[in-house]
């Protein structure tokens, strides 16, 4: 049904405990979506690993250092195992209302892209998804404030495949 792709900061300290959260919630999708995490960065393939997620070091980069998106697209398009595929920031976690609407648009559109906005909320502690992510859910939308809706804050981005062409 889905393919998550995403890159990651190195797993360390605060950062480090955001993603985990994150991409645990990821994993808490029903049905699980096939995930894929690009790149090197530490703690990264021992994350693939730990979640039984698909890890793929090798990504183009710039010369700073920046994953060229390009890449990114074109690898995760290529080795994809569903059409439908979502790129996500690895420090936004996802709730069971995501593949509802996900299904309501694939089964409407053939060829599609959603792009979706975050909400802000206070830190996320270590092994909060242990608590509960309905609990979490519920705790965001009482107390966490909705993003603006710059292009820059946006945090996911659906398509189906083909949707994303290279030009020539």
């Amino acid at each position: 049904m889905l393919t998550i792709f995403a890159t990651a900061k190195p797993f360390h300290g605060h950062t480090g405990v955001i993603q985990r959260n994150a991409i645990a919630s990821w994993t808490l999708l029903r049905p699980r979506p096939e995930i894929i995490l690009f790149g090197n960065e530490p703690g990264t393939a021992d994350l693939c690993r730990e979640f039984g997620l698909r890890h793929v070091p090798e990504l183009a980069c710039t010369e700073l250092g920046a994953p060229l998106l390009s890449d990114l697209f074109e690898k995760a398009q290529r080795i994809a195992a569903h059409d439908i595929l979502c790129y996500v920031n690895s420090d936004i976690m996802l709730m069971g209302n995501f593949l509802e609407a996900l299904r309501k648009v694939s089964q409407a559109h053939k060829r599609f892209l959603m792009v979706g906005r975050r909400w802000t909320f206070q830190y996320v502690s270590p092994g909060i998804l242990a608590h509960g992510a309905v609990r979490m859910a519920c705790g965001i939308s009482s107390t966490g404030t909705e993003a603006g809706a710059t292009a820059r804050q946006q945090r996911f981005f659906r398509f189906s495949q083909r949707t994303m062409v290279k030009h020539s």
